[in-house]
């Protein structure tokens, strides 16, 4: 009987390790498009759980953008993992930023690039929350899309407390995992 328990609660710690951030992510509704003038004209698209959007030119990589809210807990480690799709070419940037009322925006621990390829392709971010500057600035996921050209899609978004264990930069890794 011991036994069981203790399997049992193992099985439970290890539930509640891998419980998605994301899990209740509407991809319509929780990604807020960002953009300036030039960028005014291009609309997304949604099909089956992913956003995409098409564009003709590239130029600062914060013109163009899409964000989702999320406080995370200081200290902590995370896995964010995505599926990303591009036919094009340039760069894309994701991070985890603090913007605050006034003043310049704050990296919370993850700040890299990639270049997606034309098929889907899975990408996971592994990160470490620093504290914030200032309390009231808003933490923020950010795909920075403005350096790049063509069709880009994204969806599956997971967010998971991670049990990384080596050394992690203060602007996070990034791997391609298939």
């Amino acid at each position: 009987m011991f036994k069981l328990f203790i399997v049992m609660s193992l099985l439970c710690v290890s539930s509640l390790h891998a419980e998605n951030l994301f899990a209740k992510f509407d991809v319509k509704k929780d990604w807020k498009i960002k953009r300036t003038d030039e960028y005014s004209k291009i609309k997304p698209t949604y099909k089956k759980g992913a956003i995409g959007f098409v564009t003709k030119h590239t130029s600062e990589s914060y013109y163009f953008r899409i964000s989702t809210e999320k406080e995370l807990k200081t200290g902590q480690t995370y896995d964010l993992s995505f599926n990303a799709q591009a036919k094009g070419e340039g760069d894309i940037y994701v991070s985890y930023a603090a913007r605050p009322p006034k003043g310049k925006i704050q990296v919370l621990g993850l700040r890299t690039i990639f270049s997606a390829a034309p098929q889907w392709k899975t990408y996971k971010c592994t990160f470490t929350v620093p504290e914030k500057k200032e309390s009231n600035a808003v933490a923020s996921f950010i795909v920075s899309i403005g350096e790049f050209k063509g069709q880009f899609n994204l969806k599956d978004l997971k967010l998971v407390k991670s049990d990384h264990t080596g050394k992690i930069s203060k602007k996070g890794l990034i791997e391609e995992l298939k």
